[in-house]
């Protein structure tokens, strides 16, 4: 059976999730994925909190929908009725989710900001600025 050939894209994919898992786990554990839309971040962001690896993560985030969709995605495979409740309370076990907005207006003094295993940034990029899909930058 001969091995499917990939596309640049999903090869692109496939690098950039492994680099990311190398780049994670030298300390401090932060990473920030600029990619275009439809690259598969929230894909990448939920697998790494299933992962139990990291016990805090901070999870920094441009827009609900974006929140939404990582949140809808984690419990994508749970039963309706938990669910359902998970995504009305909007969180997730030991990942505080915040905005951009939010972390521009905290303080070096907050603690919000300390003591996280993990600090993620998923960057939406536009395709123009990423044509070749290069999962090198």
């Amino acid at each position: 059976m001969a091995k499917k050939k990939l596309s640049k894209a999903e090869i692109a994919r496939k690098q950039t999730f492994d680099d990311m898992f190398n780049k994670l786990n030298k300390k401090p554990h932060m990473c920030a994925i600029p990619r275009p839309t439809g690259f598969g971040k929230t894909c990448m962001a939920t697998d790494l909190i299933k992962t139990g690896k990291y016990k805090r993560i901070l999870y920094i985030y441009p827009a609900e929908v974006i929140k939404n969709s990582v949140i809808n995605r984690f419990y994508s495979e749970c039963e309706e009725d938990t669910k359902e409740l998970m995504i009305s309370l909007g969180k997730i076990k030991n990942v505080t989710m915040i905005t951009y907005v939010k972390l521009a207006k905290l303080s070096e003094e907050d603690d919000l900001m300390r003591g996280y295993d993990l600090i993620m940034e998923f960057i939406g990029k536009e395709e123009s600025e990423d044509k070749e899909w290069d999962a090198t930058q």
